[in-house]
């Protein structure tokens, strides 16, 4: 967020109608999200946290899990609106559950799953060929 230090960041936090905080993010002086984004569950519990440059997801973004305390669902980063490198998600119990690997065009380019049956775990890369 250093590159966001000189821009005049204004609060905006938006409410379920049961009145409730949904979203808090930050809009510049022209009207464009900047820096961290963050979703609520009507609970009160954290959904997603984003990071934004000039209304765009760019850089760190994480998910979680609803009712389960801040387990996390999902991390990655994204550049300039497009999922680049690792993008992991996790099951509920906190293991890893696949991987994807996007180029810098923000397309997949291989994944990785780990599928567990019967106390067997086994892992299977998918090759789509893009010849990265």
């Amino acid at each position: 967020m250093s590159d966001l230090s000189n821009k005049k960041l204004r609060r905006v936090n938006t409410f379920y109608d049961t009145g409730e905080l949904q979203f808090v993010y930050y809009l510049d002086e022209n009207n464009q999200i900047q820096g961290e984004y963050t979703w609520y569950e009507v609970t009160g519990e954290v959904r997603e946290i984003t990071q934004f440059k000039d209304n765009k997801q760019h850089g760190v973004h994480k998910s979680f899990y609803t009712n389960k305390e801040g387990q996390l669902y999902q991390t990655g980063k994204y550049n300039h609106g497009k999922k680049i490198g690792v993008w992991t998600t996790y099951k509920p119990n906190g293991e890893i559950y696949n991987e994807n690997t996007y180029g810098t065009d923000g397309y997949d380019i291989n994944s990785v799953f780990s599928i567990t049956r019967k106390n067997e775990t086994s892992e299977d890369k998918i090759d789509y060929g893009y010849g990265f």
